[in-house]
């Protein structure tokens, strides 16, 4: 495994101005964000992923589904696949 930084943002508006520091969002990026259920961490002991900078947003406010004035959902980026799975609207 590469060497890398990790940072814990105390908000969404840091965590998104610390993933504009990224060149891009393929595989491969020099950024990524790490939540629960990801493999990232799996693929970077495989150096599959070699990211220079982790951004871990598990604490932010993003376990939310609201529905949205379309008729659509807003499902946050923490949201875990087993509550969305359960939410009356999916």
């Amino acid at each position: 495994m590469h060497t890398f930084e990790y940072f814990r943002p105390g908000d969404s508006a840091a965590a998104v101005k610390s993933a504009a520091l990224a060149h891009t969002a393929q595989q491969g990026a020099d950024v990524r964000f790490v939540a629960g259920g990801t493999t990232l961490l799996d693929l970077m002991k495989l150096n599959v992923e070699t990211p220079t900078r982790l951004i871990d947003i598990n604490r932010l406010p993003l376990d939310k589904i609201e529905s949205t004035a379309d008729g659509g959902l807003k499902i946050g980026a923490t949201v875990r696949n087993s509550d969305l799975a359960h939410h009356p609207r999916s």
